[in-house]
This record gives C-alpha cells, structure tokens and sequence, in this order.
C-alpha cells in the first residue's frame, strides 16, 4: 500500500484470466478476503498467493479491484509478477 484508502468500507482483490486482451469473457481465479478500510493504511501488504492457482491457463492475467461502499477518492496499491521468490533467510 502506497496511499491510504478511504472512504470505502472494504476492498476485494481478484485474480482473473481470459483468452483477449480486452478481458470480454474473464474467469476469476482466485479473490481475496474482504479487507477493511482499516486493514488499507500505507505500509500494508495484501498477500496473493504464491503460485497462480491450477486452471490458470490462459494467455493474459489481471487484478481486479472491488470496492464495498463509497468509492475512494485516494489510495494507491502497488503489485507485481514475479518469477520466483528467494526463499532462504
């Protein structure tokens, strides 16, 4: 988290694949819990899971960001693709 949130009451993360670019038919493959506006604060890490979940098999991945409540008008996420992890301390 890069910017704190507000004014939404919870933010659902989602992992969804499609065959197009235009993401006109999306399967989702993955959603996170419902993190609370509290849970938004700068600093924060919102875990996606480690491996894309089996049946992710098509061409193009994105996150999909879903709002409960009033729509922000600040807060900033940062993700990324990796990979691999370094996995020894």
């Amino acid at each position: 988290m890069v910017e704190s949130f507000n004014n939404l009451t919870s933010l659902t993360i989602g992992i969804e694949t499609d065959d197009n670019a235009g993401f006109s038919s999306p399967k989702t493959v993955w959603s996170s819990p419902a993190y609370a506006l509290a849970d938004l604060a700068v600093g924060a890490k919102l875990l996606l899971p480690d491996e894309l979940p089996v049946g992710t098999d098509e061409r193009y991945l994105r996150l999909k960001y879903t709002v409960a409540g009033t729509a922000p008008t600040l807060g900033k996420i940062t993700a990324g693709v990796t990979a691999g992890n370094q996995t020894n301390p």
